[in-house]
């Protein structure tokens, strides 16, 4: 298939998030509202969360979520109000959103997992209180089952406050309980690995496949890994992701994975992962590099006052040379 893009859509503030329904015949995404306009000079402001750093003041401004059939027309708003919403997945004809439909949102940094049917009625699914964890642009943070029975989320619930580690859970499509599949594995989740030529990149973390496998990134000691646990449970294992080979953005097909790689000398390029077997498929940036005196990393520990490990990273200068000064 090809031929020309066509606009679909004429949205003030613009649109974020794009998924493809089930079925193939509508779209989903999220885009900012203004629920109650201000009128005149003056800004009325009634909650906590009212200005940003390079993007000035937005009192009043909601994100939502809205639906559009594929041969266009008027989007359909499926969550209205002022309430904060963080990301949203299809689950069948429903739609699951994560976010803070209370009041008092600003106050406290919690989400909850929300389904909305064709009526637009939200039901909240998640018991106490959580922090769902979106990763990267596309805000993914949960995934239902291929039947649709399940969902899985990345979040934690705030065992230790703000510093709780993120999980992989899984709970019941209608609400409930949810299970921790990672307990005990000590990486954090997500792509958190920090460059000057590091590009934005989508992070499906979690992804629930047909195989019975839950799919995720996570980081531990300067490394981003692929990794996959059971749906029901066992031994995370890791897929992809070493020193100077971390992931980034990646994305699966039948039995190969298709991602991207951040190194200490080169920019990213694709790699294509398939029968066990990892080959680099793009080396944008070969002629440029050959010409600069890129300096790798080195790792080093030490302990700190309380008796704890800390990881350290050090790259020296370009034309160092041990025992002489480059200044």
């Amino acid at each position: 298939m090809g031929g020309e893009a066509r606009k679909l859509t004429d949205v003030k503030l613009g649109v974020e998030s794009p998924r493809w329904s089930p079925d193939g015949r509508q779209i989903l995404f999220i885009s900012p509202t203004v629920p109650v306009e201000q009128k005149g000079d003056v800004k009325h402001i009634t909650r906590l969360s009212y200005k940003f750093n390079g993007r000035g003041f937005f009192p009043g401004v909601y994100k939502h979520v809205f639906i559009i059939p594929l041969r266009g027309g008027k989007p359909k708003q499926m969550t209205k109000g002022e309430s904060k919403l963080d990301g949203a997945e299809w689950i069948g004809s429903d739609i699951l959103f994560y976010g803070n439909t209370e009041p008092d949102a600003d106050l406290e940094d919690y989400d909850h997992i929300y389904r909305v049917d064709s009526k637009g009625e939200p039901k909240q699914l998640t018991q106490g209180t959580w922090s769902i964890h979106g990763a990267g642009g596309g805000m993914v943070g949960v995934c239902p089952s291929p039947d649709g029975n399940w969902i899985a989320f990345a979040g934690h619930d705030y065992r230790r406050g703000g510093a709780t580690k993120a999980d992989i859970w899984v709970m019941s499509a209608e609400g409930g309980a949810a299970k921790k599949l990672t307990d005990g594995y000590e990486p954090d989740l997500g792509v958190k690995m920090s460059s000057d030529v590091r590009v934005g990149s989508l992070d499906s973390t979690p992804l629930w496949r047909e195989d019975g496998y839950i799919y995720f990134t996570s980081n531990f000691s300067g490394v981003s890994t692929l990794n996959r646990v059971k749906a029901n449970g066992g031994k995370v294992e890791r897929l992809i992701g070493e020193v100077d080979h971390s992931i980034e953005a990646w994305s699966l097909a039948n039995d190969a994975i298709a991602y991207t790689v951040l190194a200490t000398t080169k920019p990213a390029d694709l790699w294509i992962k398939s029968n066990h077997k990892d080959k680099q498929t793009t080396d944008f940036n070969k002629k440029w590099c050959q010409g600069l005196d890129l300096r790798p990393h080195e790792r080093f520990e030490f302990k700190s006052s309380g008796g704890h490990k800390v990881e350290g990273w050090i790259m020296k200068p370009s034309g160092f040379k041990k025992g002489r000064s480059t200044r």
